[in-house]
C-alpha cells in the first residue's frame, strides 16, 4: 500500500515514513534502513527519520552507526522517549551497562508506557554491574615482585 502510495507521489515523506515503520515490524532492516536514510538526507532534522535509521540499524548489529543516528535524533527530538529508549537498548547491547539505565530511567519519565520494559533492562544492567564488580574482587590481587 505505502510503496503504491509512493509510486503514486514519489518523494512523499509521510509514505516513506509509514513504509519505514512497516519494513522495521517486518524486520526487513536492510530495506528500512535504505528508506529512513533516503529520509534523513531529504530532510536531515526529521527525529522520526533518525529514529527509524537508528533502529534499523541497530537491529542490524551496525550499533556504532546507530548511536550517531539516535544521538542525532535526541538533538532533533528531544522529548521522544523512544530515542532514549532504543539508545539505552544499543548500550544494553554493546554490554555498556553503565550507560544504558539512565537513557532507559529518560524514556520512562517522558512515556510511562515505557516503564515494564525499560525498568527490566535496567534491572539486567544492575546485575551485570554487580557481577563484574564481584568478579573483580573474586580476582586475586597482582602483586608486584622484584
Amino acid at each position: 500500500m505505502f510503496e503504491r502510495a509512493l509510486k503514486a507521489k514519489p518523494g512523499d515523506l509521510n509514505a516513506s515514513d509509514y513504509l519505514g515503520q512497516t519494513l522495521l515490524r517486518l524486520k526487513k532492516y536492510e530495506t528500512a534502513e535504505t528508506i529512513f536514510q533516503q529520509l534523513v538526507d531529504a530532510n536531515p532534522q526529521s527525529g522520526r527519520a533518525l529514529l527509524g535509521l537508528g533502529i534499523a540499524q541497530s537491529n542490524l548489529g551496525k550499533y556504532n552507526d546507530a548511536l550517531t543516528s539516535l544521538s542525532a535524533a535526541e538533538k532533533a527530538s528531544p522529548h521522544d522517549p523512544l530515542v532514549y529508549y532504543y539508545q539505552g537498548l544499543v548500550y544494553h547491547q554493546l554490554r555498556a551497562f553503565d550507560q544504558s539505565p539512565a537513557l532507559f530511567s529518560r524514556a520512562m519519565a517522558l512515556s510511562p508506557d515505557l516503564t515494564p520494559s525499560a525498568r527490566y533492562y535496567t534491572g539486567v544492567a544492575a546485575l551485570m554491574k554487580l557481577k563484574k564488580n564481584s568478579r573483580r574482587r573474586s580476582q586475586p590481587a597482582s602483586r608486584n615482585r622484584n
